[in-house]
């Protein structure tokens, strides 16, 4: 990872840990993409001045804001969702792949096999969700089908390689 792109996600880990995290972990591919959600209204706007910086500078990496999709006028099933911000390395989702996930915004059917698409969460994850009873929260985010989910522990391990090549983390949870 090029040093000028650690700099600034370290500077969203110093503001937010998991969104400095995740931030990572999308600038590497790991992860195809994340939110900045409506609860970092005081953060979101350092977090997103970082974002613009880590693009100006090469990062593979773009956003676009629920607030730009929809109109103002439309009434969405749950208004908060209009100030939610979506991140996402350019190389893990094609343009039609976005078109038709913003499409599903737009429209409020983006459910769980939509957003565990745009998160990258296992498919066996998001099949059994919310059916889900294990969670293993060290270094993931979702809900696992099973204890012993072979996609999970494998992204599991993914995540903590990266993000301890990176900060001096044993264990964390998003």
């Amino acid at each position: 990872m090029e040093q000028g792109f650690l700099t600034i996600i370290k500077e969203v880990f110093n503001i937010n840990k998991g969104k400095g995290l995740e931030l990572l972990l999308v600038t590497e591919g790991v992860k195809r993409g994340d939110l900045l959600d409506w609860t970092l209204l005081k953060k979101r706007k350092k977090i997103l001045l970082n974002i613009n910086d880590l693009m100006s500078i090469g990062a593979p990496i773009t956003y676009f804001k629920v607030s730009d999709l929809i109109d103002k006028s439309t009434d969405l099933t749950i208004n908060y969702l209009r100030k939610n911000i979506f991140f996402y390395n350019t190389s893990r989702a094609t343009e039609p792949e976005i078109q038709d996930f913003k499409q599903a915004i737009i429209e409020q059917r983006a459910g769980k096999k939509e957003m565990g698409w745009f998160y990258e969460y296992p498919e066996c994850c998001i099949q059994a969700y919310p059916f889900c009873i294990y969670y293993l929260p060290e270094f993931t985010e979702w809900r696992w089908c099973r204890v012993d989910c072979k996609a999970s522990l494998l992204k599991q391990e993914q995540y903590k390689k990266v993000i301890q090549e990176h900060f001096k983390i044993d264990t964390f949870q998003f």
